[in-house]
Formats: structure tokens, sequence, C-alpha cells
């Protein structure tokens, strides 16, 4: 019964209760079948108990213990963003390049969640920045998915490529547009190696803004003079494609393109914007 009590005092952050179950003998690696086998160090870590987390680590608890994903307390810290956890953890040995069964990282989880000061903790704890999870994807390329755009120049300012490609051909240029964030669009295209480049489906990132009616992210790919001719893999290119009713929203805007180029090269270049579904990022 100790571990239960343990199990639920860690979940709720009743400190003291946890100090009483571990005085019992209560076993700090026992598993909670309820949660991926949770530990209770990943309750803790998950929840922002630091003193609980700090009780289990003195009681012995493994902090490199993995749960049925392989995930360690430090992912759950990471993803939710608990700075305070994440750095007792490490302290107390806990690996930042320990990855999960799909080779997902702890700066991936930041990243991906926008916990810039964890990001920031993670690299400079010597996390490699390029490693690339089951997917082929980056931490800098899950940062370009949900547009945070700090991570992703604090990334590449210590190494991280965007241009490395994921299994489907995809690489941060192209994530950044289909899910329309143009900062991070504008920011990458400095650094893109060719703004044309294609997924294994052959769609570009014009394209894939284009169909989401991603308005901003064109103009932009626009004033970089993207090729809107690049045919897919069944040879329709983003004219081909096109719906008048899906387009008329961007088209009628001819002020904030006028500078650069002409109104019927705007209507030419986003006549693909049908919101069509495309695979994104879990």
């Amino acid at each position: 019964m100790s571990i239960l009590k343990l199990l639920s005092a860690t979940k709720e952050g009743n400190t003291a209760e946890v100090i009483d179950a571990l005085g019992d003998g209560a076993d700090t690696d026992a598993y909670d079948p309820t949660r991926h086998n949770f530990r209770p160090l990943h309750w803790s870590s998950e929840r922002g108990h630091l003193e609980i987390t700090r009780a289990l680590i003195v009681s012995g608890a493994n902090v490199n213990v993995k749960d049925a994903r392989g995930r360690t307390p430090l992912h759950q810290a990471a993803f939710v963003g608990h700075e305070d956890v994440a750095e007792l953890l490490i302290t107390n040995g806990a690996m930042v390049d320990e990855a999960d069964q799909l080779r997902f990282t702890v700066l991936m989880a930041a990243a991906q969640e926008g916990h810039a000061n964890l990001v920031q903790i993670f690299i400079s704890e010597g996390a490699v920045v390029n490693q690339q999870d089951s997917d082929g994807n980056t931490a800098v390329y899950l940062a370009c998915s949900n547009g945070h755009i700090i991570i992703v120049q604090n990334l590449v300012s210590h190494g991280a490529d965007v241009n490395v490609c994921n299994k489907r051909g995809w690489h941060c240029l192209h994530t950044a547009s289909v899910h329309g964030h143009p900062e991070v669009v504008d920011y990458i295209l400095g650094l893109c190696s060719d703004i044309n480049c294609v997924t294994n489906a052959g769609h570009t990132p014009h394209v894939l803004a284009a169909k989401r009616g991603h308005e901003s992210v064109v103009t932009i790919l626009n004033t970089y003079n993207a090729n809107i001719k690049v045919k897919d893999n069944t040879e329709l290119d983003a004219i081909d494609d096109a719906s008048q009713n899906s387009v008329d929203s961007l088209v009628n805007n001819e002020n904030s393109t006028q500078n650069f180029l002409n109104v019927n090269s705007i209507r030419d270049s986003i006549n693909n914007c049908i919101k069509v579904s495309l695979p994104l990022i879990a």
C-alpha cells in the first residue's frame, strides 16, 4: 500500500505524504500502470513538484528511469516547461541526450512546446542540436512548425541546420510555410539553400502555404521570387489546382503587394489556396 500512497501523494503534490510513504519503505521506482508505467519521478517532474522531486532523488530514485514509451522524468519536465525541476534532475545526473523509443529528445520537447529557457539550458548542457527523431525531425524543425522564432534563432546560433530534411522530404521552410508562420519563414529564407525545394510528394513551400491560404507567407515567398510553376508528383502546380473562391480574400488586398509585383502575379501565385488536409506534426 505504501507505493499507492507514494504515487497518489506525488501526483497531488503532497510533500508530507510522500515523505511518510518513503519512510514506510515505498519503492521509488515502482511504476504506475495507469499512465505509461510512470514512476513517481515522472509524476513529480511533469507536475512541477520540486521538493517532492528532491525527496525522491535523495531516497534513491533513478533520474534516468524510463516509462513505457522510453521517456525519462526530464522529458516530462521539458514538455511542460518546469525549469527548476529540469535543473535539479540534470544536477543529479539526468542525461540531456537520452531519447525515447521514437528517438525524441528533451531538446526536441522543449523546442516543440516553446520553452526557450529550457532550450538554452539543454544546449548549455551539451544537447546535440541536430539530432533527428524516428521521423527525421530535428529540434529546429519542430520549433519552426510551431512558430517559436526565438527558439529557432537560438538553435541556429548554436549550429542547427535548417536544411536538414525529414523522412517525407520536408525541412524547416516547408513546415513553417504550411503552418503559416511568416516571421519564421522570413528568417529561414535567409538561411535556406533552395527556396523551391520540394518534398517527397513534390510540394514546394509556396504551394504548401498557398494550399492553406497563408497570405502573408505567400507574399514573403513571392518577394524571394519563389517559382510558382514547379509541378508536384501529380504534375500539378499551384495554378492548375486553382479555386477562385478560396483566393478572393488574398488577391483583394492589392496595396500590400504592389511595391514588388503586379496583381496578376499575386493572383497566379496564390491560385492554389484551397484549404486541403495535409499531414501535420503531432
